[in-house]
């Protein structure tokens, strides 16, 4: 798989084996400089691998006490989840930042893809 991330929150990627990788930015974040050099890195995804995309409306969802959901907690619930159906996955992952964030006011948006190599 080839990819380029400009600053966004590190994709993770969950391979078969438990072990986990951050595909962590490539470049800058979009519209901060003029020319953006885009780096592409290639990773190879195998059978089983899953790799998680979210929006910082995720990992920082606050709840009324100022703490983020953050990366861990992601992670936690993407150990978890392994093997279920890749929209079961995404029902987890945003029912868990609701019941974290417990009817604390919604800053950002939540976007989430989940794909799993067969």
């Amino acid at each position: 798989m080839a990819y380029v991330n400009c600053g966004h929150i590190p994709p993770l990627l969950l391979r078969e084996c438990g072990t986990v990788k951050r595909l962590d930015a490539t470049a800058t974040v979009v519209g901060l400089v003029r020319k953006l050099g885009l780096l592409r890195h290639e990773i190879q995804m195998q059978p089983g691998d899953e790799l998680s995309i979210v929006s910082d409306g995720v990992t920082e969802a606050t709840a009324s006490n100022g703490d983020e959901f953050g990366e861990s907690r992601l992670l936690s619930v993407l150990r978890q989840t392994r093997k279920l159906e890749l929209d079961k996955i995404l029902q987890r992952i945003g029912q868990a930042v609701e019941e974290f964030r417990s009817g604390a006011y919604w800053q950002d948006d939540l976007t989430m893809v989940v794909a799993r190599a067969q």
